[in-house]
C-alpha cells in the first residue's frame, strides 16, 4: 500500500481527526496548543513512518543479497550452457565422423561379400571341373582298352 494512502489512514482514524474535533468543538483553546498538537501528530507520523522505511530498507537489503546470488547462480548455469554446447558441437562432428566411417565399412562389406560370392562360385564351378575329370579318369582306367603313356 503506499505510503500516502497509509498517512491519510492514520490522519482519518488517528490522533489528528481527534484533536481537530477537539479544536472545533473547543474553540477557547489557543493557537499555541493547536499547533502543539499538530506538531505531536506530525512527530508521530514522521515516527512511523521512519519505522516503516526502516523495514522497507531490510526488506532492500535482503532482496539484493537475494538478488546477488542469483546472478551468480545464473552466470554459472550460462558457462555450464556454454560448455554443454560446445560438447553437444564436438559430439555431433564425432558422429558424424562415425557415420562417415560406418557407410564406408559397410561398402567395404559389400564389396567382400560380392567377391566370396565369386569365389564360391568359382569353387563351386572348380569343385564340378575336379567330379568330372575324376569321372572321366575312373571311366578311363576302368576301360577295356588302357593305353600307358
Amino acid at each position: 500500500m503506499p505510503i500516502w494512502l497509509q498517512l491519510v489512514g492514520m490522519l482519518l482514524t488517528g490522533s489528528l481527526l481527534t484533536t481537530v474535533v477537539n479544536v472545533v468543538a473547543n474553540r477557547k483553546r489557543s493557537n499555541a496548543d493547536i499547533s502543539k498538537i499538530f506538531a505531536e501528530t506530525a512527530g508521530s507520523l514522521v515516527e512511523q513512518s521512519n519505522v516503516q522505511m526502516q523495514g522497507i530498507r531490510s526488506q532492500l537489503t535482503e532482496v539484493k543479497a537475494e538478488n546477488a546470488g542469483f546472478i551468480c547462480e545464473i552466470g554459472r548455469l550460462e558457462g555450464l550452457i556454454k560448455r554443454l554446447e560446445i560438447e553437444i558441437r564436438e559430439k555431433n562432428i564425432e558422429a558424424e565422423t562415425m557415420r562417415d566411417e560406418i557407410r564406408s565399412l559397410r561398402s567395404e562389406l559389400e564389396e567382400k561379400d560380392r567377391e566370396i560370392e565369386a569365389l564360391e562360385s568359382e569353387n563351386k564351378q572348380l569343385k564340378e571341373r575336379v567330379s568330372e575329370l575324376e569321372r572321366k579318369l575312373a571311366a578311363f582306367l576302368n576301360s577295356p582298352y588302357p593305353t600307358s603313356p
